[in-house]
């Protein structure tokens, strides 16, 4: 049995004539009869009350049968465009990526879609005010940043995986036998803190001002062999490190401070097929977690 078979029968079904049937399909009326006959003798049922002349009704079993050919049919005819559009969906994705804990989640989504597709990635990670740069520039068609920051002119996804605001620092520092740290404990710290200035302004409890600042930075992994020296502090987010294998450890500050992710990409641009399809992807997988 093929779809065209399928079609044959529907279209008998339909008109309930074997001669009008067989104008609709442009065949003539004996390859019509015979096919219909064929498709009976493979079922081993009779689909067709041939009773009245020139009129074909549908038998319990043929009613039963054309219920089951629609779905068939559908479901051929949606294999077919999923398949086609999986065909369009190739090529490269250029994402900007945050220093934070929704790497795991991205690099996830990442495999699970290069399973899917025959895309390739090409990953740039800094901070969120140069991946608006490069997005504005066309050198990214999407980036992952971390609130605070403007996205109002950008087309963006919330993302959750809260982050957790504190300070890193040597394990072997006197505060590290802390569960948390005070803005009064800032204070005296010979402190790196990020670089963007709306991130600064989040801290409502902490007046920069009055911090021991040696200095900023947008990439915090170059900065490690400072903190692990046990004479620098930095302020960052909990994500940002891993300290599987350093000599760092991590202490929330009080109040606790969080920020959010945002998947943000152009307004008013086209995207390419397989970046839209990776943006839709990621947002369903999100909303599954």
């Amino acid at each position: 049995m093929n779809t065209r078979i399928l079609n044959y029968f529907l279209a008998v079904a339909r008109t309930g004539n074997i001669t009008q049937a067989a104008k609709e399909l442009h065949i003539t009326q004996p390859t019509l009869s015979r096919q219909i006959t064929e498709l009976e003798q493979e079922l081993a049922v009779q689909l067709f009350d041939r009773s009245i002349k020139r009129h074909f009704t549908l038998t319990p079993a043929g009613i039963a049968f054309e219920e089951k050919a629609r779905q068939l049919l559908q479901l051929w005819n949606q294999t077919k465009t999923d398949l086609q559009n999986q065909a369009d969906i190739a090529g490269n994705i250029r994402i900007g990526l945050v220093e934070s804990n929704i790497r795991s989640f991205i690099c996830q989504a990442i495999q699970e879609f290069a399973q899917e597709y025959p895309v390739t990635f090409e990953i740039f990670s800094s901070d969120g005010d140069t991946l608006k740069a490069k997005l504005d520039n066309d050198e990214l068609d999407l980036a992952i940043v971390i609130n605070p920051i403007e996205i109002a002119k950008y087309n963006y996804v919330d993302l959750a995986h809260p982050e957790t605001w504190g300070i890193f620092m040597s394990k072997s520092s006197p505060l590290a036998s802390f569960d948390e740290i005070s803005s009064e404990q800032l204070k005296h710290l010979p402190l790196f803190v990020p670089k963007r200035s709306i991130v600064q302004n989040n801290f409502s409890s902490i007046n920069f001002k009055d911090l021991h600042l040696v200095g900023s930075v947008n990439l915090a992994s170059n900065i490690v062999p400072l903190i692990e020296t046990g004479k620098y502090y930095e302020l960052a987010i909990a994500g940002i490190h891993d300290i599987n294998h350093q000599d760092l450890i991590f202490k929330p500050l009080i109040p606790k401070t969080t920020s959010t992710h945002s998947l943000i990409y152009q307004k008013n641009h086209r995207l390419a097929n397989q970046v839209s399809e990776f943006i839709s992807f990621i947002t369903k997988k999100h909303d599954q977690s």
